[in-house]
């Protein structure tokens, strides 16, 4: 409970630090934490820092290699290492390695499950995960639970774990389905992971879908994959975002372009979108 509070404390303490580097860093956009609402299909690619597909890293025995949106995206404070840097204005190619959304396993098994009526053992999904436990149980290797899972470490418990997941995002689905899609704002509290430790971002605007923007103003999927893709099946026309990582060099164009020296996000996406009308 104690460390809970703590990382609770680095949050909002953290929060604060980023409002204010808004104001005067060119590493910040100003007012970071702005939720601004998007067309859903406007985003086609994903450049997710979680890979959808482990095989090659279970039946070669290595990780995969981590995308560099992973690295600009997050930061390690303390003893806090998955605190989210919102509103990031970076260079470089973290923009370029990306994924069609329609080809995420988690679109096709949300595909299958709920549009083409399969249950959730015949979704690809499903297979994936069966296939994986076997693997990590064949070579003993150790799979990615949770801190706070409180089984054994076995492929077995992990197997479950997966299954216990699969029944949260069927709720989900249907929640989002009959009650329509809600910002945290609005009080709709979608919480970031079944086994989140991380209460602080539940109702906030860090637990909004996640997004970025690339060098040529592409919205790009970053987080939130279960929500998204329950978005985009049901045909939402849009959603609210938060946009955590910009490209430096699509906000030097917009500052150029409008002659401002700090940029908010609803202004940059509303110059983007009408950018994108015109």
């Amino acid at each position: 409970m104690a460390s809970m509070l703590q990382g609770d404390v680095i949050s909002l303490v953290y929060r604060q630090y980023l409002r204010l580097c808004g104001l005067f860093s060119v590493n910040v956009i100003y007012k970071p934490f702005q939720v601004v609402t998007v067309p859903v299909d406007l985003i086609q690619e994903s450049v997710s820092p979680y890979p959808e597909y482990y095989l090659d890293w279970l039946e070669q025995e290595r990780l995969v290699e981590t995308p560099e949106v992973e690295i600009v995206r997050k930061r390690k404070i303390l003893w806090e290492d998955d605190i989210r840097f919102a509103g990031k204005i970076a260079g470089g190619d973290w923009d370029l390695v990306r994924q069609e959304i329609d080809s995420m396993i988690s679109y096709l098994a949300f595909r299958e499950r709920f549009f083409e009526g399969k249950d959730w053992e015949e979704t690809v999904y499903y297979q994936f995960l069966k296939r994986k436990a076997a693997v990590a149980k064949e070579k003993n290797l150790e799979l990615p639970f949770p801190d706070n899972f409180d089984k054994p470490r076995t492929p077995e418990y992990y197997f479950d774990y997966f299954l216990g997941k699969l029944k949260y995002w069927e709720e989900l689905y249907y929640k989002i389905k009959g009650r329509g899609y809600r910002s945290q704002a609005s009080g709709n509290s979608y919480p970031r992971s079944l086994h989140s430790k991380k209460a602080t971002y539940e109702g906030l605007p860090e637990n909004e879908v996640e997004i970025a923007v690339s060098r040529n103003g592409e919205l790009l999927f970053v987080d939130g994959r279960h929500r998204f893709v329950i978005a985009k099946l049901l045909g939402m026309e849009e959603i609210p975002v938060i946009v955590n990582l910009w490209h430096r060099d699509f906000i030097d164009n917009v500052k150029s372009v409008t002659g401002k020296k700090r940029i908010t996000p609803s202004e940059a996406i509303g110059w983007l979108l009408d950018d994108r009308g015109n």
